[in-house]
């Protein structure tokens, strides 16, 4: 469980799922794919704990500044819902796996 100010950054070999659990995150910056794959390649899972996501939305970020998803709000405004993303070397994005 990560509780932080301001961006949370996942490792690229450490980490498998993410529990952000406070009102003071923002954005979650991703390893980029070639490093997660070279790691393993295992997807990372992602769960909003904040006690109301509607109104403190996660931002998913690759790389430092690329966009992940193209949704408003994809890490859920539902505090049970986990998103799993999985590192595609053909594309060199992450792709979401279920939500």
């Amino acid at each position: 469980t990560v509780v932080a100010v301001g961006a949370v950054t996942i490792s690229a070999t450490d980490d498998d799922d993410v529990y952000i659990a406070n009102t003071t995150a923002t954005n979650v910056y991703f390893p980029t794919v070639a490093a997660r794959i070279a790691a393993g390649g295992r997807c990372i899972g992602i769960k909003n704990n904040n006690s109301n996501p509607a109104l403190y939305p996660l931002t998913p970020v690759r790389s430092g500044s690329d966009t992940i998803d193209d949704t408003a709000t994809p890490l859920s405004q539902d505090t049970n819902r986990i998103i799993r993303y999985k590192p595609i070397a053909a594309t060199n994005d992450w792709e979401i796996q279920n939500g």
